[in-house]
């Protein structure tokens, strides 16, 4: 009898063990890289500032020594995240540039080379630019809310304009690497390294070059005014 009864409570026991792991709910696991959406609700708006220096590629500078050419620039753009890879942002940076003239434009009336007639030159400058951004660590590994830094390569178009006379305003498309690191969830720490070319009388001579340019590197801040979301379409 006690056998009987063994065998039926090891029955019993077996039949509820298997309506318990039949009714009990599958542990999902969702892969990282679903955890983002394509969708401009979720992606937000950003602002930034820096300060930097800059140096520009005129018909004479380079026979200014490389650390006299250097000036201050400041830099402020503010943009949105289309998605998870890709951004848009305006700007405008500039402030000064020093150089050499050949013709008396923006001379400062201090001759430097009385044999080559060469004076030294300064003039204010503002460049507003518009640019697409291109987050590359998403594109290779996908969104992670985790990681720390991002390297952003971006192309734009611009206006480039003197302050002084004789007045200059040129299109001047731009080439950059936006490099960003997170501080908290929404700042980050930016360096930002920016080429552009503008045309050859931009600094008031014509010196037979193809164009001149500035290259500009600035470091900054930048602000996320919502926190980012990003969700896969699959």
């Amino acid at each position: 009898m006690r056998r009987k009864y063994s065998i039926l409570l090891v029955s019993l026991l077996s039949v509820a063990t298997q309506i318990y792991a039949s009714t009990t709910d599958p542990v999902t696991i969702t892969p990282k890289f679903q955890q983002r959406k394509n969708s401009p609700f979720y992606n937000p708006w950003f602002a930034g500032a820096g300060v930097g220096g800059q140096i520009y590629f005129g018909d004479h500078n380079k026979q200014l020594p490389f650390g006299k050419r250097i000036t201050p620039n400041f830099d402020l753009y503010a943009g949105k995240w289309i998605n998870a890879n890709t951004g848009i942002r305006a700007g405008i940076n500039g402030f000064q540039i020093k150089g050499l003239t050949q013709n008396g434009s923006h001379s400062t009336g201090e001759v430097y080379n009385a044999a080559e007639r060469l004076q030294k030159q300064e003039f204010k400058y503002l460049y507003a630019h518009a640019d697409i951004l291109v987050n590359m660590n998403n594109v290779i590994d996908g969104y992670d809310n985790e990681r720390i830094y991002s390297f952003v390569p971006y192309a734009g178009i611009g206006i480039m304009m003197t302050a002084n006379e004789p007045k200059a305003t040129k299109i001047s498309p731009n080439l950059g690497v936006l490099n960003t690191f997170v501080l908290t969830e929404n700042l980050h720490f930016t360096a930002d390294v920016r080429g552009n070319f503008v045309g050859d009388s931009f600094d008031g001579e014509v010196g037979g070059r193809r164009g001149e340019g500035t290259l500009t590197v600035s470091l900054g801040v930048s602000y996320t005014f919502k926190k980012r979301t990003f969700y896969n379409w699959r």
